[in-house]
């Protein structure tokens, strides 16, 4: 549906966008996604990797795909049953060259509790993912319109409102179609975000009973504990 194909990520869903010819597939989006996994998910998707020809990385290294898309696995400890058999989306990594212009962004404008901050980087919680930025002074540009960080809001026009008055710039109003309401907007380092407010007939498509399970339930900010972490 519209060029879509969505997955199950844990507490998140994950979603593959069909590209036209103006993708730059040599570009770099600037991210990493990082899976968690139990160590027997985290052998088996080696694995996986191996029997289909991509080989699988070295000592847990980042490794891309076709599209250069970077991704990490990390080991993780986690007694949530819904996560013990299956790789979930446990944090994303954006590049930034300022620090202190993505720090004020993602804690005083987006608002998001911070986890851990040093000269390298920093991280914040959501309810179901870590953001965590990386300082990356000569990181080239990320990719135009390549990955999108979606938010959830149950108002999306009180929430527009409210980041709006702790200046933070939208693309412009906040826009509706049949998937619901959106409103873009960017990280000092042009990494894309959208707040999203789902339509009731988006909810009854296939990727809807997800969406619903994840905006129902509890609140699980994060704070993952991992034996590794990803370079």
């Amino acid at each position: 549906r519209h060029g879509v194909i969505k997955y199950d990520a844990g507490d998140t869903v994950l979603a593959l966008n069909i590209a036209d010819e103006k993708f730059d597939s040599q570009g770099s989006d600037g991210i990493l996604t990082v899976f968690g996994a139990s160590p027997m998910e985290e052998a088996k998707t080696y694995a996986r990797m191996h029997f289909n020809n991509y080989p699988p990385p070295i000592d847990r290294a980042v490794f891309t795909d076709f599209d250069n898309h970077q991704y990490a696995i990390v080991q993780t400890l986690t007694t949530r049953t819904e996560t013990s058999d299956k790789l979930f989306l446990q944090e994303l990594r954006y590049n930034e060259a300022d620090f202190r212009a993505a720090e004020f962004f993602f804690e005083n404008q987006l608002g998001l509790i911070p986890l851990e901050k040093n000269d390298r980087m920093m991280s914040f919680a959501t309810a179901n993912v870590t953001l965590a930025v990386c300082l990356k002074k000569d990181a080239p540009p990320a990719r135009k319109d390549s990955f999108l960080t979606v938010f959830h809001t149950r108002d999306i026009k009180k929430k527009f409102q409210e980041l709006e008055d702790r200046g933070l710039k939208f693309e412009g109003p906040v826009t509706y179609s049949d998937i619901g309401g959106t409103a873009r907007f960017w990280s000092p380092g042009n990494h894309c975000f959208c707040l999203y407010e789902p339509s009731t007939e988006s909810l009854s498509w296939g990727s809807g009973e997800k969406v619903k399970s994840i905006i129902e339930g509890e609140t699980n900010t994060c704070f993952w504990q991992t034996y590794d972490n990803a370079s």
